[in-house]
């Protein structure tokens, strides 16, 4: 018989700290906090295990905060085991959710450990203007940085870029998509920007957005 389609998507909630326009709950990464919830994680997932007899795994996604900055050995093991619980189709994906200037040498043995085959990257613009607007934790620049960590590897790369940010213009988003393409992207996702009605930068544009839109680019 045929399988059907599985995706698996596996939440991270945890951020180095919580952008202008994000409503999420950010969690603190504390060490001890990502290893009680990756346990925790473990435990859910495994309890699946065996209740999709008709379905195998297409593909699987880890992110929802940056799930790449953790590189605990737990997450890498928890990505191997689910080989072990689930049936894989040949060439499933898995890809991790990765921030710029936040890929290390660990993030690369993670991957290797759990079988990962993408990073996604969330690049978001080129734009330092753009960037601070949004209280981004990292440099664009750092980009640079993350290039050479991946130099050698066979991850490949989604970016993602955002539309409709404060003071975008037609050159500084094409700057950030040209950015992206050199950097070896692969695919580029393109997110239009949401103002969320209670957040820092909700309030700031309602009271400044003339000044919000002064890019110098």
């Amino acid at each position: 018989m045929e399988k059907k389609n599985l995706l698996l998507y596996l939440e991270i909630p945890f951020c180095p700290r919580r952008c202008r326009h994000c409503k999420k709950t950010a969690l603190e990464p504390r060490p001890e906090w990502r290893r009680a919830y990756l346990e925790a994680l473990r435990r859910e997932v495994s309890a699946s295990a065996g209740s999709m007899p008709d379905y195998e795994v297409q593909a699987v996604w880890v992110g929802g905060g940056i799930a790449g900055h953790m590189a605990d050995e737990e997450l890498g093991e928890l990505l191997r085991q689910l080989s072990r619980w689930f049936p894989f189709c040949e060439n499933a994906e898995i890809t991790v959710k990765v921030h710029p200037g936040m890929v290390g040498a660990e993030t690369r043995r993670i991957c290797r450990l759990g079988g990962v085959t993408r990073l996604s990257v969330e690049y978001v613009t080129k734009s330092l203007f753009e960037y601070e607007a949004l209280g981004r934790f990292l440099n664009p620049s750092v980009m640079e940085v993350t290039e050479m960590v991946l130099e050698g590897s066979r991850l490949a790369q989604s970016f993602d870029v955002v539309l409709g940010l404060p003071g975008q213009t037609v050159t500084s988003l094409t700057e950030s998509l040209e950015a992206a393409l050199r950097y070896g992207a692969g695919h580029i996702s393109l997110y239009p920007l949401r103002l969320e009605e209670g957040t820092s930068l909700e309030r700031e544009w309602r009271e400044e957005a003339a000044s919000m839109q002064r890019n110098p680019r």
